[in-house]
C-alpha cells in the first residue's frame, strides 16, 4: 500500500513522485511542520468519486499532467494536498472541512487520534497497560494487611448501602436520610455486595483497587489523544499521574472521589471526540457519563455545565442548532439528577450538600493553589510569604510570561488551548476549581493531605503546564527539539525523586499501620484494636435491639455493623448550662441504651459521661484504657 510523506526540502522532490497521489481505500498523510506532527488515518469509501467536493483550492497542476495516471478526483492530487495543507497550516481544520464537505466520509471517532496500525500507538498501549497493572499491583500491596481507609464520608456511604440491603431505604448509620451525598456510589455499594455476597467493606475495597488501574488508563488515553504530536508529553503525563502520591491515596481509600474521577475521565475523551467530529455516538457519550456523575457526587454537575459550554461552543455560528443541541444535551444529562432530587431530597427540605458547612472562598483558593502546587513541589521550598499567598508567584509566573510573549505567540497558545481535546479539559479544571472555592467546607480541608477533591483534576493541570510550556517557553529557549527533549526527561527522572519518597513513606506506614491519610479516621490501628468496641459484640448478641449512642459513631458502626447515634452535640467551650440540662431532661428518647466513650474524644463536640449524668442515670459496665461502656436510662424510667 502506497503512503504519501513529506518533510523539510525533500517536500517537492515527493510530491512529483508517481506515488503522489493517495489509494483508493486510505486517505492518510503525515505533516510535519515546525515542531507539530500530525497523523491522520481515515477510510474513504464512496466519498472520493462523490460529486460533494470540499472547497479547497485547486492545484496548479493536476495528477494527469504529473503521469501518476490517477483517476482520482484533483482534491486527492498530491500537489492540491500540499498547496492547501501548506498554506493553511491548521491541519486538523481542513480535515474537518472535508469532513463537513462530503459527509459520505467514514471517518472513526478518533480520526486524528489513533488507528492502532502505528507501531508507536502499539508502543505506548503497551507502556500505559503496564503501569496501570503496576498501579493496581500497588494498591493491592499497600491495602492487604488492613484493608482500604475508611473516611467519615465513606461510613455514610457504605451504612446506606449495608442499610439498603436490609430493606431499610436510603439511610445512614445515624438513621438519617442520605440527602448530603449523591446516591449512586451507595447502589453500585449495595449491588456488588449482593453479586459478590461479602461484607460491603469490601465492595468498596475491591471497586477502589479496580479503579486504580482504569484511571491511570484512562489518563494516559486522555494525554495520547491531547498530545498526539509530542509522546514525551504523553510519557511524562502518564509517569506523573501513576507515580502521584495524592491519587495513590485517594484510591486505597473508600470514598466516592475514584469513581467520579473515571465518569470525568471518559467524559473528556468523549467531550473531545465530540468537538472534533459533532458525532451523535459521542453526544450520547457526553450525555451517559455527565448524568452518572452527577448522581456520584453532586459536584458532577460541572460536567453539565462543561458539555453545555462545549456545545455551544461548538455551534455558536447557528443560533438554532446550538439551541437544540443543547437541549438535546441538557434534558437527558440532568434528568436522572433532577428526579432524585425532586422525588427524594425536597421531600427532606434539601436539595443537595450539607448546608451547615463553614465556606470561605478565599481561604479555599488559598488552599487550591497550595495543594495543586504541592503535588509538583514540596511545600517546604516554599518561603512563609508564598504559602500565605500563593497568587504571587502565579502572578509573577504571568507577568515573565507576558513579557517573554509576543501577540502571536499568545494566539498560537490559545490555538492549542482551543483543540479538540485540550479545550474540554482547560474547562473542565476552571469550572471545578470555582466551584469547589465556592463549596468546599473550610475547617475540614485545611491539611495539605486533604486534596481528594482536586484529584481529578491532575490530567487537566498537565495539559495546561504542558500547552504553556510548548507555546509560551520553549520557544525562548533557543534549543533543538532533541536536546530539549533530554533535557525534559533528565528534569523529570530528577523530580520523580520526590513522589517516590512520599511513595515509600506511604506504603511502609500503610502495611504497619493501615490506611494512614488524613481522611481515614475509622479504618485504624486504633479502631481495630480497640479492646472497648471488641466487647461491646458480646454484649450486642445478648441484647440486639438495645439503642447505641458514641462520640465516634463512625468508628463503633465499622466494627460492630450497627446504627450508632451521635451523642448529644455540644460545642468545646460551651457550658452545660441549665438550659442544656433541661433539653435533656428525658434523655435518651428510647428510655435506655449503651453509650460507647471512645478515648482521645478526638471531635470534641458532644456532652461528656460526666455531663450526662446529671440528667440520666448512667451505669459503668466496662472500661478500657480506650474508653469506656455504661448502660444508660431515664431517671423517670
Amino acid at each position: 500500500m502506497k503512503f504519501l510523506f513529506w518533510k523539510s526540502s525533500a517536500t517537492a522532490n515527493l510530491f512529483k513522485s508517481k506515488a503522489g497521489c493517495l489509494p483508493r481505500n486510505l486517505f492518510r498523510y503525515t505533516l510535519l511542520t515546525q515542531r507539530n506532527l500530525y497523523s491522520v488515518h481515515a477510510k474513504v469509501v464512496s466519498s472520493l468519486c462523490s460529486s460533494r467536493r470540499p472547497r479547497w483550492r485547486s492545484s496548479s497542476k493536476s495528477c494527469a499532467e504529473d503521469g501518476s495516471g490517477s483517476n482520482l478526483p484533483d482534491m486527492f492530487c498530491a500537489h492540491t494536498l500540499y498547496d492547501n495543507v501548506m498554506t493553511d497550516y491548521n491541519f486538523p481544520a481542513i480535515l474537518l472541512r472535508h469532513r463537513k464537505a462530503n459527509p459520505a466520509m467514514a471517518t472513526s471517532p478518533q480520526i486524528i487520534a489513533e488507528s492502532g496500525q502505528g507501531k508507536k500507538f502499539r508502543i505506548f498501549q503497551v507502556f500505559l497497560m503496564i503501569i496501570s497493572v503496576a498501579g493496581l499491583c500497588l494498591a493491592i500491596y499497600a491495602t492487604t494487611p488492613f484493608g482500604a481507609g475508611v473516611s467519615g464520608d465513606a461510613a455514610s456511604n457504605l451504612s446506606t448501602a449495608e442499610n439498603l440491603l436490609r430493606g431499610k431505604g436510603f439511610v445512614d448509620l445515624f438513621g438519617n436520610p442520605l440527602v448530603y451525598w449523591a446516591p449512586l456510589y451507595s447502589i453500585i455499594l449495595a449491588g456488588l455486595g449482593i453479586f459478590t455476597h461479602k461484607d460491603i467493606f469490601f465492595s468498596g475495597w475491591y471497586l477502589n483497587i479496580l479503579l486504580t488501574g482504569l484511571n491511570i488508563y484512562f489518563s494516559g488515553r486522555l494525554l495520547y489523544l491531547t498530545f498526539r504530536s509530542q509522546p514525551l508529553f504523553q510519557y511524562i503525563g502518564c509517569l506523573f499521574v501513576f507515580l502521584s502520591v495524592s491519587s495513590f491515596r485517594v484510591h486505597v481509600n473508600i470514598a466516592s472521589d475514584p469513581l467520579y474521577i473515571t465518569f470525568s475521565l471518559l467524559f473528556l475523551i468523549a467531550a473531545g471526540r465530540y468537538m472534533e467530529t459533532s458525532s451523535k455516538g459521542a453526544l450520547r457519550a457526553i450525555i451517559f457519563y455527565s448524568a452518572l456523575a452527577s448522581l456520584q457526587r453532586f459536584v458532577g454537575v460541572i460536567l453539565i455545565v462543561t458539555g453545555s459550554c462545549l456545545i455551544a461552543y461548538q455551534n455558536w455560528k447557528n443560533w438554532k442548532v446550538m439551541i437544540l443541541e443543547n437541549l438535546k444535551f441538557g434534558i437527558p444529562a440532568s434528568l436522572p439528577l433532577a428526579l432524585w432530587i425532586i422525588g427524594h431530597n425536597l421531600g427532606y427540605g434539601v436539595i443537595g450538600g450539607n448546608p451547615s458547612n463553614l465556606v470561605q472562598p478565599w481561604e479555599n483558593t488559598r488552599m487550591s493553589l497550595l495543594k495543586i502546587m504541592h503535588w509538583f513541589i514540596p511545600i517546604q521550598f516554599f518561603p512563609n510569604l508564598v504559602i500565605r499567598n500563593p497568587w504571587i508567584l502565579l502572578l509573577a509566573l504571568f507577568l515573565i510570561l507576558l513579557l517573554l510573549n509576543k501577540r502571536r505567540d499568545w494566539f498560537k497558545w490559545r490555538e492549542a488551548i482551543l483543540s479538540p481535546y485540550t479545550f474540554p479539559a482547560i474547562l473542565f479544571f476552571f469550572l471545578s476549581i470555582l466551584t469547589l472555592i465556592y463549596s468546599i467546607s473550610t475547617p475540614d480541608h485545611r491539611l495539605l493531605e486533604s486534596d481528594r477533591y482536586y484529584v481529578g483534576l491532575l490530567v487537566p493541570t498537565l495539559v495546561l503546564i504542558f500547552i504553556t510550556w510548548e507555546y509560551l517557553i520553549f520557544p525562548h529557549l533557543k534549543l533543538k527539539q532533541n536536546l530539549s527533549n533530554k533535557i525534559l526527561i533528565l528534569l523529570f527522572i530528577l523530580w520523580s525523586i520526590y513522589p517516590l519518597y512520599g511513595f515509600q513513606n506511604f506504603i511502609k506506614k500503610s502495611q504497619h499501620d493501615g490506611g494512614v491519610a488524613s481522611y481515614n479516621t475509622t479504618n485504624t490501628r486504633e479502631t481495630r484494636d480497640s479492646k472497648i468496641i471488641n466487647y461491646l459484640d458480646t454484649l450486642l448478641n445478648e441484647n440486639t435491639n438495645i439503642a447505641l449512642y458514641s462520640n465516634d459513631p463512625r468508628s463503633v458502626w465499622f466494627v460492630t455493623r450497627q446504627d450508632v447515634q451521635l451523642l448529644p452535640w455540644l460545642v468545646k467551650g460551651k457550658a452545660f448550662d441549665s438550659v442544656m440540662a433541661g433539653k435533656l431532661a428525658s434523655w435518651p428518647p428510647q428510655k435506655e441504651a449503651y453509650v460507647i466513650w471512645l478515648i482521645p474524644d478526638s471531635y470534641e463536640v458532644t456532652v461528656t459521661p460526666d455531663e450526662l449524668s446529671h440528667v440520666t442515670i448512667m451505669n459503668l459496665i466496662y472500661s478500657a484504657p480506650d474508653g469506656n461502656i455504661y448502660f444508660v436510662h431515664t431517671k423517670d424510667k
